[in-house]
């Protein structure tokens, strides 16, 4: 009984802090407003393989905590704390825009490419810059 009343806690407090964990629902969350703003790609569509559509959850999720950990570190902007998360967000920006960039270049697409790749990933990229140029001021 003794462990069993704090693991019934926990449990509890998961099931406050995050319904979606235990919920079965097929509808996405709402978008969180936000002060900064992520790449958002279209989803694939429902042919796509199954690898690739759990790969695009997986980032939007990641994306989403990285823009959650921002609210928390930038709550006051001036706070030495959000200065050093910015940069950190910054360099990892730009280390992904880098591989972007480098996949862009193998695939050989210029910017009239017609093949889905090519447009997600110069969409992506524009994104990405945008995004870089919002955090650097």
């Amino acid at each position: 009984m003794k462990r069993f009343a704090p693991l019934f806690l926990v449990v509890l407090a998961l099931a406050a802090a995050v319904p979606a964990a235990f919920a079965d629902d097929s509808t996405p969350p709402a978008p969180a407003v936000t002060t900064t703003t992520s790449p958002t790609t279209s989803a694939p569509p429902s042919h796509a393989h199954p690898l690739a559509r759990i790969r695009l959850e997986l980032l939007r999720l990641r994306l989403r905590l990285v823009r959650l950990e921002y609210r928390v570190a930038c709550h006051d902007k001036s706070s030495d704390r959000c200065m050093q998360f910015t940069q950190k967000l910054v360099t990892r920006l730009t280390n992904v825009d880098a591989a972007v960039e480098q996949k862009l270049t193998s695939l050989s697409c210029t910017s009239d490419s017609t093949d889905r790749r090519c447009i997600a990933l110069t969409k992506i990229d524009a994104r990405l810059r945008s995004i870089l140029q919002e955090l650097q001021t």
